[in-house]
């Protein structure tokens, strides 16, 4: 959790995890869209053999990320996603 201050009003932001698995090949395109598409989430390489990514993201943009994992999937850019 992120702690700050804006305009003197204390600032909270909680960020979340959430883990897939994709083929290795588009591993460097999701993390160009996700890192790309104004800080929607920022993306970690856990397992390269394995081709498992963990996505950090603001709380706020889940629904936003979810919708876009949603069309990876059914796009066949990501094959399971799960959360962490």
């Amino acid at each position: 959790m992120h702690t700050g201050r804006l305009c003197g009003i204390p600032l909270i932001m909680a960020f979340l995890q959430i883990s897939a698995t994709l083929p290795a090949r588009e591993i460097s395109h999701v993390k160009f869209i996700m890192e790309g598409y104004d800080g929607l989430g920022i993306v970690t390489t856990t397992d390269p053999r394995a081709a498992t990514i963990s996505i950090t993201y603001p709380q706020e943009l889940e629904h936003t990320l979810m919708g876009l994992l949603d069309s990876f999937v059914k796009e066949r850019v990501v094959k399971e996603v799960s959360r962490l």
